[in-house]
């Protein structure tokens, strides 16, 4: 059995990161690099995140601290505002 919701219902779903990986793919030289943010509540996967370092991002990637904090920054802005 089936049937339609009128009006539609939107569900929000609430996740609890607790810790998360990254990796870098795709590589452009000189142009970009993808980024792929795998995020867990303990050990359990709940979300990835991914994304293009382009252009002054780019350029700054190779340096740590500052692919750290790029990371960091893109989980960070999954929370409540």
């Amino acid at each position: 059995m089936s049937g339609i919701v009128e009006p539609p219902v939107i569900a929000v779903q609430t996740i609890k990161i607790t810790r998360y990986d990254y990796g870098l793919s795709a590589l452009i030289p000189h142009t970009s690099v993808q980024y792929n943010i795998n995020c867990y509540n303990d050990n359990v996967y709940v979300k990835t995140i991914s994304g293009l370092l382009e252009g002054t991002q780019y350029m700054e990637w190779v340096n740590d601290d500052y692919l750290d904090a790029f990371i960091k920054a893109k989980v960070q802005e999954l929370g409540i505002k």
